[in-house]
């Protein structure tokens, strides 16, 4: 059964056979994450682990502007408790991405900042425009950036390559371990 478009308020769906692309879509908060994104996130982390296809992420205008993501909605943020922020709510879902059975890429344009970039470095492949600028601004609001996925994502992503440039043919049936990303690379 295909996903519900409708079901989705801040991120926009268009499914095909292959893929489904995932735009986020909260233009007027320069695509903040909230609960409300992390939720749909997670629900879509839930479709393709049973219907596995390739995920494509990506921002939206805002502006006139691309934006990726902004980060973590601050708003939300002051009102979470010392508890919220130890659960690692929006971890769990890049986490998740992170580990789904076909490739996930992140297309980038504009400002991927904070959460956002760890949205980015949660996807196998991340593809950017040269518009793109990426920041860890949680250090001014007395937070730590997670570097575990900064360093993975500067390491060899799922073709192999390091620079990100191999093509990796998905193959739903092929079995994976525990962290597995490597895939077959070909033409």
């Amino acid at each position: 059964m295909p996903l519900n478009p409708e079901e989705f308020s801040t991120l926009r769906i268009t499914e095909s056979e292959d893929r489904v692309h995932a735009a986020l879509d909260r233009p007027e908060v320069r695509n903040a994450i909230d609960a409300a994104m992390i939720a749909e996130l997670h629900s879509l982390c839930g479709y393709l682990e049973d219907q596995p296809k390739i995920l494509i992420l990506s921002g939206t205008e805002a502006d006139g502007k691309g934006i990726f993501a902004s980060g973590a909605d601050i708003g939300q943020l002051r009102q979470r408790r010392r508890a919220d922020a130890l659960r690692g709510i929006n971890s769990g879902a890049f986490d998740r991405l992170a580990k789904l059975p076909m490739p996930v890429i992140a297309a980038i344009d504009g400002y991927a900042l904070g959460g956002g970039a760890e949205l980015a470095w949660a996807a196998d492949f991340r593809v950017a425009t040269t518009r793109v600028k990426v920041g860890q601004p949680e250090t001014g609001l007395g937070d730590h950036p997670r570097r575990r996925r900064a360093v993975a994502a500067q390491g060899a992503g799922r073709g192999g390559d390091s620079q990100g440039t191999a093509v990796h043919r998905a193959d739903p049936q092929r079995p994976r371990g525990p962290g597995s990303r490597s895939g077959h690379l070909g033409a």
